[in-house]
């Protein structure tokens, strides 16, 4: 049987108190989305109006340095000096706020220093390494900045991994790894250090679509969004932590309706294919709703709708809305730091604002730095 992968991930908006998790004690920050999905827009009108300042920088375009479309383009890490990308498995180091491209690391193939696929990508600044997870080969490859081969480790659990401190890795574990937990502490030797959040009843194995439980970074903690659940949980020492919850009420979907092929055509009635972006202010949410693309951002302190842009056809634009003057361009969030929003800007709508810009030319990114409320 054929299957696709699922990454699972967040939405949700209306300020309330809700438990966290059926088996969690503790109450924290939650937002309904369901309460406001017939709303047709925010009180803002444009993306400036919750920024203080932003930087924009075209990323370098040569016949090596070519991306392709915004969706496949995933940010691995922003750093002082450098912003990390992956796209179609090459691995893009680019400069910050100059966006000349430091590094471009492709070791896609079948050789012994080679990876197959890109599953994951962690950039350790501490050793100046690049670990690469390959789930085709079951290892995770180690390459320096420049992309020189340093050795590799078999595993044949990682379904997300990071950094949680400069001593030990968190991993959430593939729905193939046979695991009896969500979360796996590790040190850098990949021995064992502490397994979190029990999993009774694990059937996302046998599944049509394969739904990953996703590491996100926010707020400065690695954060677990288990599938199909509508809470985000912080990895700390305490353990795995609730802190967000986002509900969609009587709009969740089902696990059957979401993994099964078949039923496809049902998931328009209710939020699916969610992801989000979470900050000390705002949450940025995109989903799909009875046929329709939503791009939202939540004021988080009092559940407020501050914008929202809805796609109901291809005739209309998706993303965020920016107004520089009397130009308009449209962005696609990918990526926060503290408060801090970074978006990918394309080459075709950059031209309202760099008239330099060719259409064929890499998107630029945005830089935005977040009001706090």
């Amino acid at each position: 049987m054929k299957k696709t992968v699922l990454h699972a991930s967040i939405c949700g908006l209306t300020l309330l108190m809700a438990a966290c998790a059926n088996d969690a004690k503790k109450e924290c920050l939650g937002i309904d989305l369901s309460v406001g999905i017939e709303q047709e827009k925010g009180t803002a009108y444009s993306l400036i109006e919750v920024s203080e300042g932003f930087l924009s920088y075209p990323l370098e375009t040569t016949d090596s340095i070519l991306l392709s479309d915004i969706p496949g383009i995933r940010f691995v890490s922003v750093t002082a000096k450098e912003v990390w990308l992956v796209n179609e498995g090459i691995i893009y180091r680019f400069g910050r706020e100059t966006g000349k491209c430091l590094a471009r690391i492709d070791r896609k193939g079948e050789g012994p220093e080679e990876y197959i696929y890109a599953s994951d990508v962690l950039v350790d600044t501490t050793k100046k390494s690049v670990l690469v997870y390959d789930a085709n080969r079951k290892r995770v490859n180690e390459y320096d900045f420049e992309g020189r081969y340093k050795g590799s480790v078999p595993n044949d659990f990682i379904g997300s991994f990071a950094l949680w401190d400069d001593d030990t890795f968190v991993v959430s574990y593939s729905p193939f790894a046979n695991q009896k937990h969500r979360v796996g502490l590790y040190d850098r030797d990949w021995k064992l250090v502490r397994q979190l959040m029990p999993v009774e009843d694990d059937t996302r194995a046998s599944r049509q679509l394969i739904a990953y439980d996703e590491l996100v970074h926010s707020l400065g903690h690695w954060n677990i969004v288990p599938s199909f659940n509508d809470t985000i949980f912080r990895v700390d020492e305490e353990g795995v932590v609730p802190v967000f919850v986002a509900s969609k009420g009587d709009l969740k979907i089902t696990e059957e309706v979401a993994t099964d092929l078949s039923k496809k055509r049902e998931r328009a009635k209710y939020i699916y294919g969610e992801s989000g972006f979470l900050t000390s202010s705002y949450y940025f949410s995109h989903y799909y709703y009875q046929n329709k693309m939503y791009d939202d951002v939540w004021n988080v302190r009092d559940g407020s709708l501050v914008y929202r842009n809805i796609r109901r056809g291809p005739e209309e634009k998706d993303g965020l809305l920016l107004i520089f003057g009397d130009k308009e361009i449209r962005v696609r969030p990918k990526y926060v730091s503290g408060d801090y929003l970074y978006c990918l800007v394309p080459a075709g709508e950059l031209l309202e604002i760099v008239p330099s810009t060719r259409e064929d030319d890499n998107p630029a990114i945005l830089e935005l730095k977040l009001r706090k409320l």
